[in-house]
Parts: structure tokens; C-alpha cells; sequence
């Protein structure tokens, strides 16, 4: 995810101006980091724009010399606890831009293992392909975002009983 601030100056942005929020919720809408065999992980990231400006969240083809949506690859992204990448839990982009305007926050949420998707907010990512069920083990979920010249990870380990 690249996003870049509209504004008539050159200032860099910090990376505290972008607050990601990320979490994992069970299925009955409970922040959680164990869940069990079968259930489903309901990947959430609430973005907020600390800054004074706003925040365009943007696509490669719009911004051809720009770092673009391939970011994306570590939002929701599972991976085994050996670092074996499983999938990401959406398949696709359907917006070219996001706007986030000056201290309003955006919530984003894609579900594991049903076709099922809420974005009550903004609705970029497009599901194509039911995602199948994780085995007992442990794992993690990533969250990235790349702001001007750095990248930004979250990490969760989660575990499946």
C-alpha cells in the first residue's frame, strides 16, 4: 500500500502521521490470537490519518514511477511460523485510489475462509477464490504499508487449536 498526502509543499510524512491499528477477530467479532480448528480469522486494519492533510492511498497504474499496490502482498498475508508464505486473504484490487481525509480512520477487514466481505468504509479488495481451512499449528499475519522511502510491517502470531 503507497499513499502520499496532497499538499503544495515537499514535506516527507512520518510514519506516526499513518496509525495502523491491526488485529485479528474470531467469529464472533472478539479480538483474538487463538482460534480453533475449522474457525474462521477474520483479518482486521483500522488506518487513521494523524496528519493535517489528506492521505491517497494509489495504484502503480495511475502513478507509474511510483511503488505501487504490490505493497499490498503483506496486507493480510498468512504465513507458517517458518516464514512459508500460505496466502493473502484477497485475491484482487478494485480501486485505483483511496482517499482518507485529515483525521478520519478507515476500517478494513477480509475474511479467511468464506467469500464473505465486509468493508464498511472503503472496499479495495476484490475475493475471488475461497481460501481453505488452516491446519492446527502456529502462524502469523502481516500488515504492511510503505510511506515514502520506509516500509511499515505489523506482526501477529496466532495460533490454531
Amino acid at each position: 500500500m503507497v499513499f502520499a498526502s496532497c499538499s503544495n509543499d515537499n514535506d516527507e510524512k512520518k510514519q506516526d502521521d499513518l496509525e495502523v491499528d491491526f488485529f485479528l477477530m474470531n467469529e464472533q467479532g472478539e479480538k483474538a490470537t487463538t482460534f480453533k480448528s475449522g474457525e474462521n480469522i477474520v483479518l482486521c486494519a483500522d488506518i487513521k490519518n494523524n496528519t493535517s492533510k489528506l492521505i491517497i492511498f494509489f495504484d502503480e497504474a495511475d502513478y507509474p514511477k511510483s511503488v505501487a499496490w504490490n505493497y499490498l502482498d503483506n496486507v493480510f498475508a498468512i504465513y507458517e511460523s517458518n516464514g512459508k508464505l500460505i496466502d493473502k486473504a484477497w485475491d484482487g484490487i478494485s480501486l485505483s485510489e483511496i482517499f482518507l481525509p485529515s483525521g478520519e480512520t478507515v476500517h478494513w477487514q477480509c475474511y479467511w475462509k468464506e467469500h464473505e466481505i465486509d468493508f464498511p468504509n472503503v472496499p479495495p479488495f476484490v475475493v475471488d477464490e475461497i481460501k481453505s481451512t488452516l491446519p492446527k499449528g502456529d502462524y502469523y499475519a502481516l500488515f504492511s504499508h510503505y510511506q515514502i522511502n520506509s516500509n511499515k510491517i505489523y506482526k501477529i502470531n496466532f495460533k490454531i487449536q
